[in-house]
């Protein structure tokens, strides 16, 4: 498989991943974000943050992966792209998650976020 064919099969199956988890967290987030932030200016911000950092996150670490094993024939490719992508998933969504407990945890105490 080339370089490139393989580059592209990585991209789009890390940007369909990132997609669905999109789709399933755009609701909530935005529900959470707007009981958070000050205004809808800083929720819609936040969101939209939020969602390039969970495509760009899964992105890197599969453009990252496919330097590894460029000339991978095509099943142990898409393997190597479908743990990077859920790796850079699993980073994202850590990292948000934290973020958010911590944002949490202030607004309960009454602190400003």
């Amino acid at each position: 498989m080339s370089e490139l064919s393989s580059s592209l099969i990585a991209v789009g199956l890390s940007l369909c991943l990132s997609g669905v988890v999109l789709r399933v967290l755009n609701r909530p987030l935005f529900h959470v974000l707007r009981r958070l932030c000050p205004d809808a200016v800083a929720a819609d911000f936040w969101l939209v943050y939020s969602q390039i950092m969970l495509t760009v996150a899964p992105l890197l670490t599969t453009l990252l992966a496919a330097m590894v094993g460029p000339d991978l024939p095509l099943l142990p490719a898409l393997r190597l792209a479908l743990v990077a992508a859920l790796l850079g998933l699993l980073i994202g969504l850590w990292t948000l998650g934290r973020r958010l407990v911590q944002s949490v945890a202030r607004a309960v105490q009454g602190e400003p976020s």
